[in-house]
């Protein structure tokens, strides 16, 4: 499974201040599913 660029983790990363750490964990997989999902 292709992981995200180095780019948006970092991007991502800012974010992270915003939210408790497990919620931000959930919101990191619910985004890379949305960058990496095909189709529609």
């Amino acid at each position: 499974m292709p992981s995200p660029s180095q780019e948006i983790i970092q991007l991502l990363m800012v974010f992270a201040q915003a939210f408790t750490a497990p919620t931000f964990a959930n919101a990191v997989v619910l985004l890379y599913s949305t960058i990496l999902a095909p189709g529609r």
